[in-house]
């Protein structure tokens, strides 16, 4: 599967740079860092279970 048609949740800041580095959307989930320290990301969310399916599909 290409890069552009995957979408990475991620909790840690390591994970979600190299997501995007490689053209990947990204939803992080701020369990582990504030929500202020993930800026680069798509979305960010509370917890994981605040992602939906139809906002994963775009």
């Amino acid at each position: 599967m290409s890069p552009e048609h995957c979408e990475v949740i991620e909790d840690a800041v390591g994970g979600m740079t190299a997501a995007k580095a490689r053209g990947m959307l990204c939803a992080a989930v701020a369990q582990t860092f504030p929500s202020e320290q993930l800026r680069l990301v798509d979305s960010v969310r509370n917890r994981i279970c605040e992602n939906t399916v139809a906002e994963l599909l775009g």
